[in-house]
C-alpha cells in the first residue's frame, strides 16, 4: 500500500505570505546560508515536539541536506548531498539575543560565488533527535526515511518533512532558505458518547486499543523539477503491533445524554500518531464498564475491524499522509457503535 502527498509550490508561497515564520539567519554577513522555518500546523502528541502553530519549540534540531549542482539543474535522483549531509540546525530563540542568533549549525557554510553559475538545494526533516524513531542514510538524491512508531503514546513524535527548495543562490532570498515542514503520519484522535437516556447507569471507558497496525515502514521523498513539487510515499511497511490510546487510571466517564466527550481531559493524550496506511486487517478494541443503580459492575470487551467501520461511514478505509481521523465510539447498554471522519491536520 502506498500513500502519496503533493506539495504544490504555490501552495506554499500562498501560507509564507501569510503565516509568520521564524527567521533563523547564522551571521551577519549576507554571504553566509541562513534558514528560516514553517511548521503547518500543532501537535498534541505526549512528548509536545511541536509546541504551536508556525513554531518549532526551543531547542528543536532538524536535518537538513544540501547539494551543489549548476543552477536549474538539479533533479533529485542522482546528486549527492556533498554540500551538507544531515547537518544538525538547532533553533534556540530568546529575547537576550537577536533574530539572527536564532539557529545554529556548524560550520557555517558559505553561498557559492553566483559567477561560478552554481546552485543550492536543500530539503530538510524534524526532529533530529535519539530515539525518534527517524532513520536517515541519503547518499544520492533525497534518499529514504526509516520510520517505527513508538508503542508508548506519550513518547511518540510528530515525524515532518520539508519540501524541495531547489536551486538557490545567495541573492534568491537574501541568503535565506525557506523550508516549509509537512506531516509525514496520520493523527488519529478518539471521543465518545453515550447514546442512551439513562441517569441511573455509569458507562466508564476503560481502554481503547488498536489492534494489528503496521508499525514501521520506508517514507520516500521524490521532486519533481518540471512542476516544482515534492511528492512522498510509505512503502515497506512492517511489523504490525498494538497500540493504546491514553487512558487515565480510573476509566473515562461517559455522559448519561448524547454529548461528544474527549477520552481523556488532557489535551497532549486522546490521539495516536500513526503511519499511514491501508486498514485491511487493523481493528479497534474497547474495554468498558456499565453499572446500573446498586447493580455490580460489569465488564464489557468489543472488537471490531476499522476498515468495516470506515467503509460504513464513507470514510476511505485508509489512514494517509497529513490528515486527522476521528474516531467516535458511541456507547450504551447495547454493543457499541462507531463512527469515523476525516479531517486535513490543519488545526490553527
Amino acid at each position: 500500500m502506498k500513500t502519496r502527498i503533493i506539495i504544490s509550490a504555490l501552495a506554499v508561497l500562498t501560507v509564507f505570505s501569510c503565516s509568520k515564520s521564524e527567521m533563523c539567519p547564522v551571521v551577519d554577513t549576507p554571504e553566509y546560508i541562513s534558514f528560516s522555518t514553517y511548521a503547518s500546523t500543532a501537535t498534541k502528541a505526549g512528548s509536545s515536539l511541536i509546541q504551536s502553530g508556525t513554531q518549532l519549540p526551543v531547542d528543536a534540531i532538524f536535518g537538513v541536506y544540501s547539494y551543489q549542482s549548476k543552477e536549474g539543474s538539479f533533479e533529485g535522483v542522482n546528486e549527492a548531498p556533498d554540500f551538507m549531509n544531515n547537518v544538525s540546525v538547532n533553533y534556540q530563540p530568546s529575547q537576550t539575543k537577536s533574530a539572527r542568533e536564532d539557529c545554529s549549525y556548524a560550520p557555517a557554510k558559505q553561498w557559492p560565488d553566483e559567477k561560478s553559475g552554481k546552485a543550492l538545494s536543500f530539503f530538510a526533516y524534524y526532529p533530529k533527535v535519539e530515539n525518534s524513531g527517524i532513520s536517515s542514510k541519503v547518499s544520492k538524491g533525497l534518499g529514504a526515511f526509516q520510520f517505527s512508531v513508538n508503542e508508548d503514546a506519550s513518547k511518540q513524535v510528530d515525524f515532518l518533512v520539508s519540501d524541495v527548495v531547489a536551486d538557490q543562490t545567495v541573492s534568491s532570498n537574501s541568503g535565506n532558505v525557506q523550508f516549509k515542514f509537512f506531516h509525514m503520519l496520520t493523527r488519529v484522535r478518539f471521543s465518545g458518547c453515550k447514546s442512551i437516556k439513562d441517569d441511573n447507569t455509569v458507562v466508564t471507558i476503560k481502554s481503547v486499543t488498536l489492534k494489528n497496525v503496521y508499525s514501521s515502514g520506508t517514507l520516500t521523498p521524490v521532486y519533481d523539477p518540471l512542476s516544482e513539487t515534492t511528492t512522498f510515499e510509505w512503502g515497506n511497511l512492517q511489523d504490525r503491533k498494538d497500540f493504546a490510546l491514553p487512558v487515565s487510571e480510573s476509566g473515562v466517564a461517559m455522559p448519561s445524554f448524547p454529548k461528544s466527550v474527549e477520552v481523556s481531559d488532557n489535551t497532549s493524550d486522546g490521539l495516536l500518531l500513526m503511519i499511514p496506511q491501508s486498514l485491511d486487517g487493523v481493528q479497534i478494541e474497547v474495554l468498558y464498564t456499565t453499572k446500573t443503580g446498586s447493580d455490580a459492575e460489569v465488564t464489557n470487551l468489543i472488537t471490531k475491524n476499522l476498515s468495516s467501520m470506515t467503509k460504513s461511514d464513507g470514510v476511505d478505509s485508509s489512514w494517509n499522509i497529513n490528515k486527522t481521523i476521528n474516531m467516535g465510539l458511541v456507547i450504551g447498554l447495547n454493543p457499541i457503535e462507531f463512527s469515523a471522519s476525516v479531517s486535513d491536520w490543519f488545526e490553527l
